[in-house]
């Protein structure tokens, strides 16, 4: 998750979200009701290995990850700004 092209910085530039959180955020994705597929970036060959790895390996997340991912959500909310619509509350998934 770089942010989108406007703001990409070539294969080199650091990513906007951490690491520890790419796994998550693809899983947030997948479990959504009505997601079959998600678009992720890749610059080479190991990416892509290890992306089709991670979606073959998909289980919803637990409670206690979605909760990880609500806070993580409304730090970089507040940091990112508003990309898609205004920040707002939770919206049990719609």
């Amino acid at each position: 998750m770089r942010g989108g092209f406007a703001s990409y910085g070539g294969p080199q530039a650091p990513s906007q979200l951490d690491a520890q959180y790419l796994e998550l955020a693809v899983r947030y994705s997948l479990g959504l009701p009505g997601v079959a597929t998600v678009a992720i970036g890749v610059h080479d060959v190991n990416q892509v290995r290890k992306n089709v790895r991670m979606v073959k390996d998909f289980r919803p997340l637990s409670a206690e990850e979605q909760t990880l991912l609500d806070e993580v959500g409304r730090e970089l909310a507040k940091k990112w700004g508003p990309r898609f619509g205004p920040v707002g509350e939770k919206s049990d998934g719609v």
